[in-house]
């Protein structure tokens, strides 16, 4: 729904249901689409505004071209989202490292974990991978995390 696009972009956590996201706890679409959105409108937002940037300036006319360079040149003078380019493929790494990290170590702490029981491996992949990138930015649950082991809810609090 747009409601739930546009919360998800902007990292409101709200949703239209009265139980939140666990109506979609093994929806393998739309656990991924809230993900891609959340990411998109957080992390990922400065590489996509200066992927955006890159891209006009190559397919516009030459004559517009001189504007884009400016921008991509002087980007701290203008805007605090737009790193320049060294910076956006470091906090993009970085980024996702910390992704990879906080998923693994979820899923070696809860693995068997009884409340997880009746989830397959890769339900439960996905589980995490949802609740990772959600703890930290935009505040949806399929689950509810207070049943996950302090470890785990203390690597969420470490990935804010």
């Amino acid at each position: 729904s747009l409601i739930l696009t546009i919360t998800s972009f902007n990292q409101n956590g709200l949703s239209p249901w009265d139980n939140g996201m666990t109506l979609f706890v093994t929806d393998i679409f739309m656990n991924i689409f809230i993900m891609l959105a959340v990411i998109s409108g957080t992390s990922l937002f400065p590489a996509i505004l200066r992927g955006v940037i890159v891209l006009l300036k190559h397919f516009l006319p030459w004559k517009y071209k001189i504007y884009f360079d400016y921008i991509l040149l002087n980007n701290h003078r203008l805007s605090t989202v737009i790193f320049p380019s060294v910076q956006t493929r470091l906090y993009v790494t970085v980024t996702i490292l910390m992704q990879i990290l906080g998923v693994t170590i979820a899923l070696i702490m809860d693995f068997h974990n009884q409340y997880l029981a009746m989830y397959s491996g890769g339900e439960k992949f996905m589980i995490f991978m949802f609740q990772v990138v959600n703890t930290r930015f935009g505040g949806y649950a399929t689950i509810t995390i207070t049943e996950l082991s302090a470890a785990t809810l203390l690597i969420f609090v470490l990935l804010m």
